[in-house]
């Protein structure tokens, strides 16, 4: 469904150009394309969230909001009838923050995504950032300008029900890492302290050796089953114009399947069509009981 949101609250007030300039650009080439979304707020929109939330001076919060001057927020998700658009925005967007003397402060490449965030700085604060995001199924860019406090920003993924904003979680360093198979390295322990023979020494190297190719080959594992998944999502989007249901962690390895009440095994339950479907209910298994999860589709001609 197509969504276009702009929230100026001010209307004297002027962003610098460079700051709306690829908002702008982007509204007036897909606004009307089916899923693209955008909204923009200001400092004006950010002082009433404040106060309406009544949120504390000491909140990350208030602190991340109090010192921002706009905020853009724009999504596209896979459109089946021009395939290449998510690849023709992703370049609009890249070319916008190098041309305008961005420095790239973060890359970041998954089997299924990729990531991109560029700065602006003036001394030591960053006082603009684009945040580009995509997969096999969307593309999400988040334009902030102001004091951008990169530590608490992921904050606003939690406290702002805006689609797209939840890709500031890569900020976030309190949950663990989406990407640990790439960051995390095997390195040999530092021995110089400890008095062992060269026999000694050897074994633990092999034994480092050999969990080293126990990682190299899980992460191969993983690699391939993310490029598996969003072929799955994609291939699903486009037959469906929906998203997959994906149950994921233990649970989903013993789960049972159930349609309008009867057990059915994975396969049957893959190939609902889902606008029969008229509810989903999903019961996680509890410890210390022998019941499976459970995962029950109700359709709407039982």
């Amino acid at each position: 469904m197509k969504q276009v949101v702009i929230i100026l609250v001010a209307l004297l007030f002027v962003l610098p150009a460079k700051a709306q300039g690829i908002f702008d650009e982007l509204v007036e080439m897909y606004s009307e394309v089916e899923g693209f979304s955008a909204v923009q707020l200001t400092s004006d929109m950010f002082e009433l969230y404040l106060k309406k939330k009544n949120i504390a001076e000491d909140d990350p919060v208030y602190e991340v909001l109090n010192e921002l001057e706009n905020m853009s927020v724009v999504s596209q998700t896979m459109n089946t009838e021009d395939e290449e658009l998510m690849d023709e925005i992703k370049m609009m967007i890249r070319s916008h923050y190098e041309e305008n003397d961005y420095s790239l402060f973060k890359t970041e490449k998954q089997a299924n995504s990729d990531l991109k965030i560029y700065i602006n700085k003036e001394n030591d604060d960053i006082t603009s950032m684009g945040l580009l995001s995509s997969n096999s199924i969307s593309v999400n860019l988040i334009e902030m300008n102001g004091i951008i406090d990169l530590a608490n920003i992921a904050s606003l993924s939690r406290a702002m029900n805006i689609r797209g904003l939840e890709q500031l979680r890569v900020f976030d360093n309190r949950q663990a890492p989406d990407n640990f198979f790439f960051n995390y390295e095997f390195a040999m322990p530092d021995m110089s302290r400890y008095q062992m023979s060269e026999e000694q020494r050897k074994e633990i190297e092999k034994h480092v050796g050999e969990a080293r190719k126990e990682f190299e080959k899980h992460r191969a594992d993983f690699i391939e089953h993310q490029k598996e998944l969003g072929e799955y999502q994609k291939d699903f989007y486009k037959k469906y114009k929906k998203y997959p249901l994906i149950i994921s962690g233990s649970d989903s390895k013993n789960a049972e399947y159930f349609i309008n009440d009867e057990k059915v095994d994975v396969e049957d339950f893959h190939n609902v069509d889902p606008d029969e479907i008229e509810s989903i209910e999903v019961t996680r298994k509890e410890e210390g009981k022998e019941r499976n999860a459970q995962v029950k589709i109700y359709l709407k001609n039982r």
